[in-house]
């Protein structure tokens, strides 16, 4: 692997969590088919550049509070194809840029209030 992987694909590696390589300039990251549990606060924290994330067909069912943060130019987030069954009011706070997100096919039941209201940012005259 090199130092700057602008796509680090990771699919079908059997992980059980996010591995902690994955390089800081990755502007995609495909963590699918895995058997990755749950996020982590912070394990994104690191991606700042990071426009798709693709976390589909793994065995996630908790979404720790911050488990976004640091990606803040995230527009694409694939989760279909797990066993998410709660979304919390700060799961996607932090997601400003978010425009594409999929949760097909998880045991959803119950969705807090606000928890898909994009941050307001504020633009001059």
């Amino acid at each position: 692997m090199t130092d700057c992987e602008r796509i680090f694909d990771q699919s079908n590696k059997n992980y059980t969590e996010v591995p902690p390589e994955i390089s800081a300039c990755s502007i995609e990251v495909d963590l699918s088919s895995n058997y990755i549990t749950q996020i982590e606060s912070n394990d994104f924290d690191h991606l700042k550049n990071c426009t798709k994330l693709n976390l589909s067909n793994n065995t996630l069912s908790i979404l720790e509070p911050d488990a976004f943060v640091g990606l803040d130019n995230l527009q694409q987030l694939n989760m279909e194809k797990n066993t998410i069954s709660k979304i919390e009011n700060t799961t996607f706070a932090q997601l400003s840029n978010l425009d594409k997100l999929n949760l097909e096919q998880n045991q959803i039941l119950e969705i807090e209030d606000n928890s898909f209201r994009k941050t307001e940012s504020h633009e001059g005259p």
